[in-house]
């Protein structure tokens, strides 16, 4: 019998409308957003396995791009347009993208940001230091996490 990708893509969404058809609640979000809002409330993360992973990084004098606070030109690429919006993962708290409603449209496409964003399209380029070292030690992390940041930059 040969497998194929595309005939694992169409059972699974077979699977999952007959699920939906016959499922008492509502289904449940997949993604960023289901994954926190289900760790959120854990008060005791597991560790992560095999002990935690430690990065460090450093760079001395040199080339820096800062992204300034300000307005952000949505791409359709990767926010797609008011009618098919993408670029956005509803989560207990915004973690990636831009909401659909802080995006400015015009003639059925996004334009700009509504309001500043912390990562505009503005840069400013210097010169300087870094230092970080990075810690993950908890393998989900929930209410609770022993994971690090320690991150230094200068410029």
């Amino acid at each position: 019998m040969k497998r194929t990708r595309k005939g694992f893509v169409a059972a699974a969404a077979l699977l999952w409308g007959m699920q939906a058809l016959f499922a008492a609640e509502p289904l449940p979000r997949i993604g960023l957003h289901a994954y926190t809002k289900a760790h959120a409330t854990n008060p005791e993360p597991p560790k992560l396995w095999g002990g935690p992973l430690v990065v460090q990084g450093t760079q001395k004098h040199g080339a820096v791009q800062w992204a300034l606070p300000g307005p952000r030109a949505l791409d359709p690429v990767v926010f797609g347009t008011p009618e098919h919006p993408v670029g956005w993962e509803p989560a207990p708290f915004p973690l990636i993208g831009v909401p659909p409603a802080l995006r400015g449209e015009r003639n059925g496409h996004y334009t700009i940001t509504k309001r500043p964003t912390p990562f505009s399209d503005w840069r400013a380029i210097s010169s300087g230091t870094l230092t970080m070292r990075l810690v993950d030690a908890t393998a989900i992390d929930g209410a609770t996490t022993k994971d690090e940041v320690d991150f230094v930059a200068e410029f």
